[in-house]
């Protein structure tokens, strides 16, 4: 088996990938073309991993390209291997071996191409987008992780042959971490994701203030990575203006990060797309209630004990209101008599 996953190297495709490689190699010779970040900063252990032929590819053009040749003569000479795409990209050059596309991202798909995001973003996006539907024509079979996916990815690529696979880890932290009682849990929320435009984060810090505004200081541990200034800055200054209880860890590993869900008592999901939302079944797997978007993603996967509007503040901050026991003051409603009454006056 040849796996392209040249552009892995974070979020839920880093937690997927490293499930999946064992597994693969139990019963395949299998060759992995993978980011160089990937295998940087012990992410993964490869010498204990048997049958894996590893080729580290370099985040840059020219090494990305440079992958899509070797993959293209490793096929040729093995044309009985399956081509396994595991990045949510097919082959550039054509491919006549057995083609499966693993597609787990919803970032190619036109409500999401133009959103709030960095120009170099946008282009990166539109020209991976173009690459997409031209490799296409290699792919026998494209594997998604949900129905809402499916249905997307059907009406705007014109591609039928899809399934939906979702699989999720089966390793855990270890259980000595578990939280043994609600004191354990010293933590009111958390958000953890990287700072991508579609995660959301500026309307989460924004209804952090509402909270402050009215003197509602929960805590709200995220994980913001220095790429991503300007989030870095709206928490710096949520803290200063607002007073508000923000903690940022940084980029954190996953077993670190099952750590913090343990000892939280709920976890908020604001984000306006996802593919599928690996944190929301960790949470439904630990027990954690969760608030999150009012959106179809969640709802395939979730039943969230309070869910917002995520482009609304004021509509997340009530949701968090709502799970604090917190009254939220309403408009009260008068009478027309009232109004006349007023008007007098």
């Amino acid at each position: 088996m040849i796996v392209q996953a040249s552009n892995i190297h974070e979020g839920g495709g880093l937690v997927l990938l490293k499930e999946l490689l064992p597994e693969l190699c139990k019963s395949a010779q299998v060759t992995l073309f993978v980011d160089a970040r990937f295998l940087s900063n012990n992410k993964i252990s490869m010498q204990n991993t048997a049958n894996l032929n590893v080729v580290s590819v370099n985040p840059t053009i020219i090494c990305r390209l440079k992958s899509e040749f070797q993959m293209y003569f490793l096929s040729k000479h093995n044309p009985e291997a399956t081509v396994f795409c595991f990045g949510n990209l097919p082959p550039l050059l054509p491919i006549k071996n057995r083609v499966l596309l693993y597609f787990h991202t919803v970032l190619y798909f036109k409500p999401f191409l133009l959103t709030k995001k960095r120009f170099f973003l946008k282009i990166k996006h539109l020209i991976e987008r173009a690459w997409l539907t031209w490799g296409l024509t290699s792919v026998k079979e494209v594997i998604v992780q949900s129905s809402f996916v499916k249905e997307s990815f059907e009406r705007e690529f014109g591609f039928s042959n899809i399934t939906v696979f979702p699989f999720t880890p089966t390793t855990s932290v270890d259980d000595n971490t578990s939280p043994q009682s609600s004191t354990d849990k010293n933590i009111d929320f958390v958000y953890l994701a990287a700072g991508t435009a579609h995660k959301n984060h500026d309307n989460l810090i924004k209804a952090w203030n509402l909270l402050a505004h009215e003197q509602i200081f929960p805590t709200l541990h995220l994980t913001i990575d220095s790429r991503y200034s300007k989030i870095l800055s709206a928490i710096e200054a949520s803290k200063n203006s607002h007073k508000t209880n923000i903690i940022n860890h940084g980029m954190i590993p996953h077993n670190q990060a099952m750590v913090l869900y343990k000892k939280a008592k709920a976890i908020i999901f604001p984000s306006i797309c996802e593919s599928f939302g690996l944190p929301l079944l960790e949470a439904k797997s630990l027990d954690i209630p969760i608030l999150a978007s009012e959106l179809d993603y969640v709802r395939d996967l979730v039943d969230p004990i309070e869910s917002f509007d995520p482009n609304s503040s004021k509509s997340i901050a009530r949701a968090v209101k709502r799970f604090l026991t917190i009254r939220d003051n309403k408009n009260q409603v008068r009478t027309v008599a009232e109004l006349t009454s007023y008007l007098k006056n």
